[in-house]
This record gives C-alpha cells, sequence and structure tokens, in this order.
C-alpha cells in the first residue's frame, strides 16, 4: 500500500502523511513505525541551550549534563517525562544520570478494530495528545471537540503520522496567544503544497515568535491568517511568473478550476494557561482564487518598486499603541470583512476617526486605492460614483481643514439615517460654499445612492474627507515640529 493512498480526510493525519513522504522519503507504511518515531523525535526533543547536574554514583560526583525539552510550540501538546531516579545529597536532590530522552512508544495491543480515522481493520492504541492534539481523554475537558465516550481508536500508521504533523504547521506567537495553520486537500496535492510552498515559507532554526515570515501578527485570529494568505500568495506569484510552480496547484491562482477536494486553511487560535494549550477560535478559508485575484489587481494598482511591500505597509498600520501593547482590533474587523467578502469600510472609517484624527496622521499611501478596488472587485460599486465620493471627499476635508470646522466631518460620520446625511450635505454647501454633486442627492428605490446602499457611500465619504482634512492639516505639523 502506497502511502499516498493513504489518506484518512483528516486534516492532522493526513499531513502527518505528507510530512512522513516528504521529510523521511516513505513511499509505504514502515515496518517498524516506533524507529521512525525515533527520527522525528530528533526534530521535536531539543537542547534548551541550559544545563543541569546529575550524581554520579560511580565517581561519587556531580556532573554537567545538557537540558533538552520538545520545542516551542509542541511542549503545550506533549508532556512525556520520563523517570529518573533521584538521590538526596546535602539536602538537595539530585538524578542519579543525566535523565534519558522520553519514547512515545506505538504499541498496538488487542483485537483488530476499526481505525476511526482511516477507517481499516487493524489492531489499534488509544488517540493521545501527542498522536492527536485535539482531543483529550473523554473524562477530561475537552480545548477542541468531543470525542466519542469511548475515546478515538488509531491504528500503527495513523498515530506516527499524527506524531509527524508536529512539523507540518505553521504557525505564530503574540504573547501567551497561538495560531496554527494548517492546509488540507487530497494528499496528492498536499504533498505538491508542502514541497512547492509550506516548506519554503518554513523559518528554519530555533524560532520563539513562529515558524514563518509574517508581514503583522497580533492576538486575533482573522489578521493572522490575512498575514498568512499575504505571505502564501507572495510565494505562490513568483513560483508561478518563474514557472516553477507545481501544476497540481495552479487552483490557487485560478489558472485551473477545482476538480478535487479544494484547497483548505485550517486557522486555529488559543491561549497557553500554564503548560497546556486552550483552544479559542478555529475557522477554515477556502476561496484562494478570487483573494488572489484581487491581490494580484492590488499590486498591479500600486505599481512601486515593490508593490508587496506597499501592500503589507496599508495593512500594518491598523494598530495602536498604548504603553507598551498594541490594539489591533480594526485590523482585525479590516481582515475578518475581506476574507468574508464583506464591507470593511466601517472598521477603516472607526481606525480614522478614533485613531488617525487623534495622531493628525493621515492613512498611509496607496491605502485608499488598495480598498477602491476591493470596492470595485467584491462590493460591485460603480466607478464614477466611487471617483465622484474621492473628488468630493478631497475637496470637502480641504476646505474643512482651512476653515478649522471639524464639526461637520463628524456630523457626516454620525448620520444615522438618509434624512441626517442628506442634512449634513446640505450644511456643507452653505458652511463651506462647496456645491454637492447632483449624483449624490438623487435616491433611488431602497434608499440607494447610484447602485449603492446610501450609508456606505456616507462612509466612504466621510473617510475620503477625513483622510483629505489629515493631509491638510499633516504638513502644519510637521512644519511646527521643525520650528
Amino acid at each position: 500500500m502506497s502511502l499516498l493512498d493513504s489518506a484518512t480526510g483528516n486534516f492532522w493525519v493526513d499531513n502527518g502523511l505528507a510530512v512522513l513522504c516528504t521529510d523521511y522519503g516513505l513511499q509505504e507504511p514502515p515496518q517498524d513505525v516506533n524507529a521512525v518515531v525515533q527520527q522525528i523525535m530528533q526534530k521535536l526533543y531539543v537542547k534548551t541551550g541550559n544545563t543541569g547536574e546529575y550524581w554520579d554514583e560511580k565517581s561519587g560526583q556531580l556532573k554537567t549534563y545538557e537540558k533538552y525539552n520538545w520545542k516551542e510550540p509542541v511542549r503545550l501538546f506533549v508532556s512525556i517525562v520520563p523517570k529518573t531516579p533521584k538521590k538526596e545529597i546535602d539536602g538537595k536532590s539530585y538524578y542519579t544520570s543525566p535523565p534519558p530522552r522520553p519514547n512515545p512508544p506505538i504499541a498496538p495491543q488487542g483485537k483488530r478494530q476499526k481505525c476511526d480515522f482511516c477507517g481499516r481493520e487493524e489492531v489499534v492504541l488509544d488517540a493521545k495528545l501527542y498522536f492527536f492534539p485535539f482531543v483529550v481523554n473523554p473524562n477530561d475537558f475537552g480545548n477542541f471537540y468531543s470525542c466519542a465516550r469511548r475515546g478515538l481508536k488509531m491504528c500503527a500508521l495513523c498515530a506516527l503520522a499524527g506524531f509527524a504533523a508536529f512539523e507540518s504547521w505553521l504557525w505564530r506567537r503574540q504573547g501567551s496567544t497561538y495560531h496554527f495553520f494548517l492546509f488540507h486537500t487530497d494528499l496528492e496535492r498536499l504533498v505538491a503544497l508542502r514541497q512547492g510552498i509550506i516548506e519554503l515559507m518554513q523559518l528554519q532554526g530555533d524560532a520563539k515568535g513562529g515558524n514563518f515570515e509574517a508581514p503583522f501578527f497580533g492576538e486575533y485570529p482573522f489578521e493572522n491568517l490575512f498575514g498568512l494568505l499575504l505571505r502564501l500568495f507572495e510565494v505562490i506569484r513568483q513560483r508561478d511568473s518563474e514557472g516553477e510552480l507545481d501544476p497540481l496547484l495552479a487552483e490557487l491562482t485560478g489558472a485551473q478550476p477545482i476538480t478535487s477536494s479544494p484547497i483548505v486553511v485550517y486557522a486555529i487560535s488559543g491561549s497557553a494557561g500554564g503548560k497546556s494549550f486552550s483552544m479559542k477560535a478555529l475557522h477554515q478559508f477556502d476561496r484562494f482564487q478570487p483573494l488572489y485575484r484581487l491581490y494580484c489587481r492590488w499590486l498591479e494598482t500600486l505599481q512601486t518598486d515593490n508593490s508587496h511591500e506597499t501592500l503589507k505597509t496599508v495593512f500594518r498600520q491598523f494598530l495602536h499603541r498604548r504603553n507598551r501593547s498594541e490594539e489591533t482590533l480594526w485590523r482585525e474587523q479590516i481582515c475578518r470583512a475581506i476574507l468574508q467578502q464583506a464591507d470593511p469600510l466601517p472598521p477603516l472609517e472607526a481606525f480614522l476617526y478614533e485613531v488617525s484624527a487623534s495622531q493628525k496622521k493621515p492613512l498611509t499611501f496607496g491605502t485608499l486605492e488598495v480598498f477602491q478596488i476591493y470596492l470595485q472587485e467584491v462590493m460591485h460599486m460603480d466607478e464614477k460614483l466611487l471617483n465622484i465620493l474621492k473628488g468630493f471627499g478631497y475637496e470637502l476635508g480641504k476646505q474643512a481643514a482651512g476653515k478649522k470646522d471639524m464639526g461637520l466631518l463628524y456630523a457626516l460620520r454620525n448620520s444615522k439615517n438618509l434624512d441626517q446625511f442628506l442634512e449634513v450635505l446640505n450644511r456643507v454647501q452653505f458652511t463651506l460654499g462647496i456645491t454637492v454633486n447632483p449624483e449624490l442627492l438623487r435616491v433611488e428605490s431602497g434608499e440607494r445612492i447610484a447602485g449603492a446602499p446610501w450609508n456606505r457611500a456616507k462612509t466612504l465619504l466621510a473617510i475620503y474627507a477625513m483622510n483629505a482634512n489629515l493631509r491638510e492639516v499633516q504638513p502644519q505639523k510637521n512644519e511646527a515640529s521643525n520650528e
């Protein structure tokens, strides 16, 4: 039986099978699974850089040994500690030998039963956290999802794959919050995905903040998932342009239609409480093609020396530093809206009025262009309306800055209904002497303006106006700083 024919449909075990194929060169199930376990241990159980002392019975002296531990973040899920004899010397307890390496044996026993993962009739063993970290003993509190009352049963191959899967994930850490990402599809494409993309994204060596380079990160799930996808698309675009992208992965770019199991990424977020992991959220994403097309449009629109870096800067800005902490709730809401193909304007407006305005700092270069492309491509807003709002918003913000009248901008933002919005536009004409484009006053059925909901047009106008206002104020601020 080939390993590529051993897919289970379980995202954790299948990722482990892919690791066995790519990292250990296995083409079929090994005769001795525990020998492979020991090979995996070499990567998961590593030196900490610290030393300890043990009492050597033969010499009657204290000797030094190098300490080992499960590497981060595996240690949150694996806590196997081998028992080592101790002896009290001068009132202090010492090991009588260097602690041995843990040995998580795969030892199926008893009658043949159906494996709960692959479905084959095999001699099985109980699923443990170090073989499948998303299940716990039925009598304990379940961090992830409940298992059968009898617990889950695994065959030797699925247990081995489960242990190997710790090498498959991409992860980031922010304080005590962890974010894990696992891709899943049919096994052949999963192997191609690991060899062609994931291994290129994984950082080598001991990384404390994560094992892939993230354009930004924080404590919330969607901002981290969006950051992962930006890094993924950067690799895909480069390999595709160089003709190195595996044809099996062409569907990620939209070059090929989905012909079998779609590629999905599972995003798991949670916190480390003590020495264990408590899951807070689990999301999955599979709309790669439309998001990748949008990503390419963004890069083409920005047209800078490094458009990808500019795009990262656009999303990196949505945070607020308070004392020694950073709040990224606005970025989380914006990223969530984009990933769910919803409206990102409300959180963008909130960030601009609540953070940027207090700092007298306009949005970074390219921000409004990026969101205008999104509104056209995803929200199907009319380009003519977008240009009208952009031009009128710029003039409104500029004139308000000249007359130091911020009240109109906040009145515009705070409009709760269409009548209030139209009333503010009327005030603008008399207070600032600006002529309002008739298209903004022509209300269609369903309280829509040029095909768009009135409140979306209002929010976008408020964004353009405040950003233009801050751009007018910023030069004065810089002048004062120089003086």
